[in-house]
């Protein structure tokens, strides 16, 4: 009964030690939230500076990637005409390899000419190539598997625009047709068969392994 009565009768100076502490309490709370709230601020200026310190590294990447791909196509296109090139170097030596064999390959051919001493035609092998004939064999007949009958020895060298005068028998050569083998400086092995078809002399020529 003496803390009721006390209480009643110190009611006033409770309820100012009350609202004290109410204040205190209230004091704390937005102490608390101001902290809270700069914590916060702090906490989102961070993340603001991370995320633009991400975009900025991801524009790093971007230009290191564009770069990196650029440099990849220049690298692939280097490559495609390092191989065009090496295609285009290839090429150029087999043409030249060609045109010097084609300078150092004789081509012999029948041909007919007048004789002005005689007042006559005569036949004659003439090489109308710009390489030398040497070794001349010429047999009656046409080759069958590059494999002639018995070659005659007609002469050793006939010179580029040069030729040798033959005697052919018109009949056998309509007939039988002629071969003549022969070979380049360079050992290369040629053939010439010389036929008649419908009055005119055709000529069929060929390369073939000397083995």
């Amino acid at each position: 009964m003496h803390l009721w009565q006390w209480m009643n009768g110190n009611s006033g100076a409770l309820q100012s030690i009350a609202a004290i502490v109410s204040l205190l309490l209230t004091g704390v709370t937005i102490v608390v939230l101001l902290v809270t709230w700069r914590a916060i601020r702090d906490q989102a200026k961070e993340a603001r500076a991370l995320t633009a310190a991400a975009k900025e590294q991801i524009g790093v990447l971007k230009v290191q990637t564009m770069e990196l791909t650029n440099q990849a196509y220049a690298a692939s296109a280097a490559s495609k005409a390092t191989a065009v090139a090496n295609e285009l170097a290839v090429e150029s030596n087999r043409l030249f390899q060609e045109q010097l064999l084609g300078e150092m390959r004789p081509v012999l051919v029948f041909a007919m000419t007048f004789d002005p001493e005689r007042h006559a035609t005569r036949d004659a092998v003439k090489n109308v190539g710009r390489g030398i004939a040497v070794d001349i064999q010429m047999c009656l007949g046409l080759p069958k598997d590059n494999t002639p009958g018995r070659y005659l020895s007609v002469r050793s060298v006939i010179g580029a625009g040069d030729e040798v005068a033959i005697s052919l028998n018109q009949k056998l050569m309509r007939e039988s047709g002629i071969t003549i083998r022969y070979s380049s400086l360079d050992g290369r092995r040629f053939s010439t068969v010389i036929y008649m078809r419908d009055d005119s002399v055709k000529h069929d020529f060929a390369e073939y392994d000397s083995d």
